[in-house]
């Protein structure tokens, strides 16, 4: 009986060392490699989301940007979106020239999304001081308008006549 006993324990030792090679056999060779891709995966997902709260936050630090500019700047973007109105503008105008004519040149669309409506303006004056004081007046008046090159100066007996071009933008 006792041998039996000792017999059975050796199966079981010899049954138990088997498992124990077969455990480890998948261990290391289909459990193993599965790891290591599983190790790979969460390097590659943590630095993901440490490039993902990267960018997080240069896309808050943007909007920020893009929110204190259009406060700041409130009155500029809602002069792009002001219709121009060539009356208005010439009364304007008259109130640093004598003689004022705006004849409409060209209407085009610029690569930033702009229409940009082109005027030639003709007007007499005493003195060149006039035209500088419009041009400084122009930064309040509510549209965009810019004073393009050529400006041609003639000045004819008391007058100085000027003539140059003004763009007009505005949003599409």
């Amino acid at each position: 009986m006792a041998k039996a006993n000792k017999n059975s324990l050796i199966k079981f030792l010899i049954f138990l060392l088997i498992f124990l090679v077969i455990f480890v056999f998948f261990l290391f060779f289909l459990i193993g490699p599965k790891i290591k891709e599983y190790r790979a995966k969460k390097s590659a997902y943590e630095a993901y989301l440490q490039q993902n709260q990267v960018l997080l936050q240069e896309q808050q630090t943007l909007s920020n940007k893009i929110e204190e500019l259009k406060t700041k700047k409130q009155k500029i973007i809602s002069a792009f979106e002001n219709d121009f109105n060539e009356i208005e503008f010439i009364n304007f105008a008259k109130e640093f020239f004598d003689n004022v004519k705006l004849v409409k040149n060209d209407f085009y669309s610029d690569e930033y999304g702009f229409s940009v409506y082109q005027f030639s303006a003709t007007s007499n004056t005493k003195t060149p001081v006039k035209f500088y004081q419009f041009i400084d007046k122009l930064q309040t008046y509510h549209n965009i308008i810019k004073i393009d090159f050529p400006i041609v100066l003639e000045s004819k007996e008391n007058t100085l006549n000027i003539n140059f071009i003004l763009n007009i933008y505005k949003l599409r």
